[in-house]
């Protein structure tokens, strides 16, 4: 383990654990938006086209919950390819151990954006329909009462919102091109597998957390918005 590694994850989880409202706000653009989370498919086309190399990439690891330990650990190798730092993961999963730099990237490529806070939770809504999330105590037994314990689902396996957009409460966090100017850290919206109604309540809508723009974590990814015509 590099010097400093544990350091940063535990910093990261601490950065991710805080419950914050942000200021309300209006999003007044006709947005097109992603349909589910950008999957590993999706990074896999931009990769092969760009040569882009992530955050965790260059770093050689990445935060990891480990479903054994039940805990945070660093894990080396891992990347949005290798989520578990071994495994390929399939296509059809969110793309995570995504860094801000890295979702920003990505839309730039596809011609879009990160949303802003604002305009997540308008495109969210104001019903929560919780998908892949976290059932039971935490961090002792998730139930999996959903189908999937303590890992991340395909996209759109669970109901899609008003606007036919799916998992956008649960599964995993989403980038926002936001900043909590008091904490000086990204806002990310939606909760992940590893949240529930007692745990890290963001997916609540207005709700948030926070996570320093090299965060790579492995319920962390994100979905692009384009704004009026591509």
């Amino acid at each position: 383990m590099r010097s400093g590694s544990l350091l940063w994850v535990l910093l990261l989880w601490y950065s991710c654990s805080s419950k914050s409202e942000h200021p309300k706000g209006t999003a007044t653009n006709e947005l097109r938006v992603d349909t589910y989370e950008v999957t590993v498919g999706d990074f896999k086309k931009f990769t092969d086209e760009t040569g882009y190399q992530t955050t965790a990439d260059s770093l050689g690891w990445s935060g990891f919950w480990d479903p054994t330990q039940r805990q945070w650990t660093v894990l080396e190798g891992a990347n949005w390819s290798l989520q578990d730092g071994h495994s390929i993961q399939e296509d059809s999963y969110p793309a995570v151990h995504m860094s801000y730099y890295d979702a920003c990237a990505y839309c730039h490529w596809k011609k879009g954006r990160l949303p802003t806070a604002e305009e997540w939770d308008r495109i969210a809504g104001d019903t929560v329909l919780v998908g892949n999330v976290w059932q039971g105590l935490f961090p002792h037994i998730d139930q999996g009462v959903d189908g999937y314990t303590m890992r991340t689902a395909p996209v759109g396996q669970f109901t899609a919102n008003a606007g036919g957009l799916y998992d956008l409460f649960g599964n995993v966090w989403e980038w926002t091109s936001s900043i909590d100017e008091t904490k000086n850290q990204r806002i990310i919206k939606g909760g992940s597998f590893l949240c529930d109604y007692k745990v890290c309540q963001g997916y609540i809508p207005s709700r948030y957390q926070t996570t320093p723009d090299d965060s790579g974590l492995n319920h962390l990814g994100f979905r692009c918005v384009y704004d009026n015509k591509r």
